[in-house]
Order: C-alpha cells, then sequence, then structure tokens
C-alpha cells in the first residue's frame, strides 16, 4: 500500500511530518460518516428547497471520502465527532439519490470517477502521459456535465484528489492547454446562466475552483507542505496549517482550509496555539468561525434525508 508524507517548508521548528493516506474505504469515521460531503456553508440561504419525500432514493453508495481525525484522542476528536454527526444525513442524501435518478449513467459516472482516486492519483509521478491524460480527461468531463448530481459528483472528487495530491492543479490546466484552452476559464464554463443551483452544488463549485485556479495561494499554501510517497503514520500539528490559514482571502478559501485540515490534523497543538497567541489572534479566530459556520450549516437541513433539489436557491459566497 502507498502512502504520503507531507513536511512543512514553513515550519522548520518541526521534523518532517508524516500522514498515513489510505484508500476512501480503508478510513471511517466514529459514526460511519464523511464530514467531507457535509461540508455546506452557512452564509447560503436557510430556504433551501428539497426534494420532496416521494423522491428519495434508495442507494447505498460504496463511494466515500471518510479521511477525519474522528477517531483520534483531543480536540480533533471532538472537531471529527461533530462533524461526522451533522454530515451523516448530508452523506446520506448524496450517496442514497443516484440510480432512481437514472441506474444506468450515475452508476458508470460513480464507478469511472472512483477510478481516478486516491490509487490513481500516483500516476501523475510515475505512469506515462496517457494515463495521467485519462484521468484530466475522466474529471472534467464528469465535471462539464449537463446533469447536475453528476457534476457534484465530480466536484467532490476534483476536490478531495487535489487536496490528497495538489500536482493535480497542474496536471488539469497542463492537460486543457494541450487542448488550446484557457486553464483561467476552466470553472465558468460548468456553471451556466439561467440555472438555478442548489447551495450544496454551489458550495462545490466554489471549492473546485479554488482547486484548480492558477492563482490560488491557499493551494500553493497546501502544495508547500509537499506530499511524498513513503510508508509513514499521519501526524501534523496545528502549527503545520498556519501557512495554509494565513493564505486564506475568503470565505470559500477558508473553507477549503478547513477541509484540507479534516484529513490531516492529529488533534494537538492547538492548546500550545492559543496559550502562546492568546484568543484574539486573527488565524484562531478565523479558524474557530469558519469551523462553526461549516457545522451549523450541514444541520440547517433539519436531519432531512433528501438531497437539496438541482435547482435550489441561487447564492454565492
Amino acid at each position: 500500500m502507498r502512502r504520503n508524507t507531507i513536511s512543512s517548508k514553513t515550519q522548520t521548528d518541526h521534523a518532517p511530518i508524516r500522514i498515513d493516506v489510505r484508500t476512501e474505504s480503508q478510513v471511517v469515521t466514529d459514526s460511519g460518516a464523511s464530514p467531507y460531503t457535509s461540508s455546506v456553508s452557512p452564509l447560503l440561504p436557510r430556504e433551501v428547497q428539497w426534494l420532496s419525500q416521494s423522491e428519495e432514493y434508495s442507494y447505498a453508495s460504496t463511494w466515500s471520502t471518510n479521511y477525519t481525525v474522528s477517531n483520534l484522542t483531543g480536540p480533533g476528536r471532538i472537531i471529527g465527532n461533530a462533524l461526522s454527526s451533522a454530515g451523516s444525513s448530508l452523506e446520506r442524501q448524496l450517496g442514497t439519490m443516484a440510480y432512481r435518478a437514472g441506474l444506468g449513467r450515475y452508476a458508470r459516472a460513480e464507478t469511472s470517477l472512483q477510478r481516478t482516486g486516491p490509487s490513481s492519483l500516483f500516476i501523475y509521478e510515475d505512469t506515462d502521459e496517457k494515463s495521467r491524460e485519462r484521468v484530466c480527461k475522466t474529471l472534467l468531463e464528469y465535471a462539464s456535465s449537463t446533469n447536475l448530481i453528476i457534476q457534484l459528483m465530480a466536484f467532490r472528487r476534483i476536490v478531495y484528489n487535489a487536496i490528497l495530491y495538489p500536482p493535480l492543479r497542474s496536471a488539469i490546466n497542463n492537460h486543457r492547454k494541450k487542448r488550446g484552452e484557457t486553464p483561467g476559464l476552466l470553472t465558468f464554463s460548468w456553471k451556466r446562466p439561467g440555472v438555478d443551483y442548489s447551495s450544496l452544488w454551489l458550495y462545490h463549485y466554489q471549492l473546485v475552483s479554488i482547486c484548480l485556479s492558477p492563482d490560488s495561494p491557499i493551494m500553493d499554501s497546501i502544495s508547500n507542505l509537499e506530499c511524498r510517497i513513503e510508508d509513514t503514520d499521519r501526524i501534523l500539528h496545528f502549527s503545520h496549517f498556519i501557512g495554509v490559514l494565513r493564505s486564506c482571502r475568503s470565505v470559500p478559501d477558508s473553507m477549503l482550509a478547513i477541509e484540507f485540515m479534516d484529513r490531516f490534523w492529529s488533534g494537538g497543538g492547538l492548546e500550545e496555539y492559543i496559550k502562546q497567541n492568546g484568543f484574539k489572534d486573527p488565524i484562531l479566530f478565523n479558524f474557530a468561525t469558519t469551523l462553526l459556520k461549516r457545522y451549523e450549516f450541514a444541520l440547517s437541513n433539519n436531519g432531512s434525508t433528501t438531497l437539496p433539489r438541482e435547482c435550489g436557491n441561487q447564492c454565492a459566497f
């Protein structure tokens, strides 16, 4: 099994920190839910329009992005458990809606996107050009789908892959350059005029736009942590995320930082940071408020087991 090591360029007072990156099905939260799929912003309107109960879907997804700190002790466990609890409903929503709307195409989309997951990320380093192109093509094709649910599936996969393997951004942008396309305009074409998108779709659209933007300070900071392929344990101290948190320029940036930390933070170092910098520290304040916003909106559906309808309220961050 291949794993990643992450070392910090900016934190010279720490030895290289190593992280165990396993396949998605191998890491589960205490509740069996994925906090990643529950990520929605409370800045979006609460008047979300939902599918009726008659339109629920009965499909148990085998695809789960369960990288979390909920199985650790200390602050990490508290945060992980909270996000897992808040996210359990939304995890089921995205996991169960697929086949009822069209068994074949959703099943094919899920299978294809699974093949671009963690075990395929390493092809960017040691496999032929055709394999790299194939992964990029698959992700982009599904992300540009006219079907909003398939788009959402692709957005989640791209964000997830980009967090685990930041060079994916360059790989996709290079792929587009070879096709004579402008990388910076990529995600604009995925959001079409005249369509009312759900808040969940818009949230992941914001994240995927940041992950693929050539000008993304937060992705640059994440890249500076340098993923390495080694057989090691996973631990990231809070201080190793300071550069990532400092690079946040907007609410979506902060949300992406939380997504990243949710996978790699050991839960350690927060108490020390508070003692050194105090509760008025701007980085700490931004981290705390962003975490609260993410959790609050995850609960804003009042435990509904249905997905937001595709034509929900239009809103951006």
